[in-house]
């Protein structure tokens, strides 16, 4: 009966699957250089010491310390899923995003420009590798041929820090990259998508995230 009781409130603390809470990082932080991150999960959380242990599982690989660049956004919150059997990260995180730095002359000649591909993260959660083929566009929104956004694609891509779950050593993350100075960019969709043709795909093998725009 004292067994039967104890399972009945495991069930009852345990969320549903796919319930969701969000923990929120803190850490040392020195002018625009994190010394150390931890993270803060919420008391009232199904399991939280499983929930709390998690989550300090996922930053205790991450590449420390990180200097994030003047443009760039930090996120000062991941969320986590209960998946039936415990809490985990269901898809790589980005953790620091830096934007790609808009070549001047690029600029002065109204180009635009997508670039697509993929980023191969480590269990740090730097990039190990950056693939990406870039097309530009001029202001009628033809397509051109340019060099001149690969190099500071590559470059902004290879500074982001994300999570990934303590589980895998590497992950093929998918990364999208807009250069867009138009008037009226509106939604970074209305730029041309790429031929899946021309895109570098993710080594086989590898656990890929999920596609989404990185821009």
């Amino acid at each position: 009966m004292i067994a039967l009781a104890a399972a009945l409130m495991m069930q009852q603390a345990a969320p549903p699957d796919g319930g969701r809470a969000e923990c929120w990082l803190t850490g040392d932080v020195r002018g625009r250089t994190v010394m150390s991150l931890q993270p803060v999960c919420p008391d009232e959380a199904p399991d939280a010491p499983a929930l709390q242990a998690y989550a300090e599982s996922l930053l205790a690989r991450t590449a420390l310390p990180i200097t994030v660049p003047e443009a760039a956004h930090f996120n000062s919150s991941v969320e986590l899923v209960w998946d039936g059997q415990g809490w985990s990260l269901p898809e790589p995180f980005l953790l620091v995003h830096v934007p790609a730095v808009y070549p001047e002359r690029a600029m002065m000649r109204q180009l635009n420009a997508v670039c697509d591909g993929y980023a191969i993260v480590g269990g740090d959660g730097l990039a190990r590798d950056v693939a990406l083929f870039c097309q530009a566009f001029n202001s009628n929104g033809s397509e051109i041929e340019s060099r001149l956004f690969l190099d500071p694609a590559r470059e902004a891509v290879q500074q982001n820090v994300w999570l990934i779950a303590p589980d895998l050593e590497l992950v093929c993350e998918p990364t999208k990259v807009a250069f867009d100075q138009r008037d009226d960019p509106g939604e970074p969709g209305e730029l041309p998508r790429l031929d899946d043709a021309r895109v570098p795909a993710c080594p086989p093998g590898l656990p890929r995230g999920p596609d989404h725009d990185d821009r």
